[in-house]
């Protein structure tokens, strides 16, 4: 807390009786409980029966951050006063630093007649006539912030029954941020760990081969993320990167190695990469490389969340495929929604999902929809992967029904280039 550590535990707060007797006259106010409430709606609440209450203006919750005064939210015009979420100030200019310290009172009716404030900069650039301002206070006696409101005018009515109201709504705050404080941590760390995946700090490609089933000729290479750390898996590692907005942005980082690597792959080797929705409506996505061969790509659709409208996808797509890039649908038969974007995507390639090939060769379940996309593959012209083939029947079940091509641990694990030069069976 900087200059404010010293005064911390001097800081009052209100009593086990105020806070009871607040608890009754606040509940209606609040709606049943601050429970039922979600996170900013208990601060936003509180703001404002902080502000109609004294009868001012704006109100707003702020934190201390070492030497500067974060605004984290505010209620009412803060235009007016030049005060906004978001914004940083020094604590030092603030009111807020001078009431912690105990050279200002909680309350200043009059900020332009008293000797204290008149003449303060802050006081002149905000415009404020009058301030009433609390410590927000956590169990470990930190003060985490403030709980503040100022008005344009003078405000001679505010006396110490408003600073105890505003105390019992600190400690509301208090609570608000004991509970989120963990959540709070937790995505800063991910946000944290994220940016430095997007910056290429622990983020890699590896290449799984894809063959050719009849005569186990490699033909090309999917590309996979993988991550030192962190999430146990890479697909929670997109979870949590959504989670914090910053899924396309992780993608498109691992789709830009992966391009990267394309000129290390044999010439007559293709390469295919994962891309969602999102991403392939992205600019970066769009503006491949000049000079890249981009009949060599692959690109396959993903899908992290329902696509709402085909025709912004289709048009994303239509720069692509002019340019040679092919276009797949993963994970065919996996649910209704990858038929769906088989009609409407009309993909150059369909990739059977694992879920079908797992003991395709003793599921007859397994076998009859295999056959069937086989054979609407084949009918819309669409070449056909089948994912995930580990065992030699399951090799030999697909061959007969006449897929095409595959990949799976029966040929080779991914791993870093370059590719094998030949499959273990080969």
């Amino acid at each position: 807390m900087g200059t404010l550590g010293p005064v911390i535990t001097a800081v009052p707060t209100a009593d086990a009786a105020e806070n009871e007797e607040a608890a009754r006259v606040l509940a209606p106010l609040l709606g049943a409980s601050t429970v039922a409430l979600e996170g900013d709606a208990v601060v936003e609440r509180v703001l404002a029966l902080a502000r109609v209450h004294l009868g001012l203006d704006i109100s707003w919750f702020s934190r201390f951050e070492g030497e500067v005064h974060l605004f984290e939210h505010v209620s009412g015009d803060g235009a007016r006063f030049h005060i906004g979420a978001g914004i940083k100030v020094p604590a030092a200019a603030t009111y807020c630093s001078r009431v912690v310290a105990g050279e200002l009172p909680n309350v200043i009716p009059d900020t332009l007649a008293d000797d204290r404030t008149r003449d303060l900069p802050i006081t002149r650039f905000s415009g404020a006539g009058a301030y009433a301002g609390v410590p927000v206070v956590l169990a470990d006696g930190e003060v985490y912030g403030m709980l503040c409101c100022i008005g344009r005018d003078a405000h001679p009515e505010i006396d110490t029954g408003d600073v105890r109201f505003m105390r019992v709504l600190a400690s509301l705050l208090s609570d608000e941020v004991e509970r989120t404080r963990p959540l709070e941590v937790a995505r800063h760390e991910t946000l944290r760990r994220v940016h430095a995946a997007i910056a290429g700090v622990g983020l890699r490609m590896v290449y799984q081969p894809i063959v050719r089933l009849d005569t186990l000729e490699v033909v090309g290479a999917e590309a996979l993320s993988r991550f030192d750390g962190g999430p146990p898996t890479p697909d929670r590692w997109f979870r949590e990167a959504a989670g914090v907005g910053l899924a396309t942005e992780l993608e498109t980082a691992s789709l830009r190695l992966a391009i990267a690597d394309l000129a290390l792959l044999p010439r007559d080797i293709y390469l295919s990469i994962n891309a969602s929705p999102e991403l392939i409506s992205n600019e970066t996505t769009r503006e491949l490389p000049d000079g890249l061969h981009c009949e060599r790509l692959l690109l396959e659709i993903t899908e992290h969340v329902p696509i709402e409208d085909y025709g912004v996808l289709l048009n994303a797509l239509a720069p692509l495929r002019e340019r040679g890039v092919r276009i797949a649908i993963d994970d065919a038969g996996a649910g209704y929604s990858s038929f769906r974007h088989i009609l409407r995507i009309k993909p150059d390639v369909i990739k059977l999902d694992i879920s079908i090939t797992r003991s395709v060769d003793s599921e007859a379940s397994h076998r009859a929809l295999a056959t069937a996309l086989i054979t609407f593959a084949a009918e819309i012209d669409a070449g056909l992967i089948a994912e995930g083939i580990e065992t030699i029947p399951e090799m030999e079940t697909l061959q007969q029904l006449g897929a095409g091509f595959g990949q799976g641990y029966l040929f080779a694990h991914p791993g870093p280039l370059p590719l094998p030069t030949s499959t273990p069976l080969g």
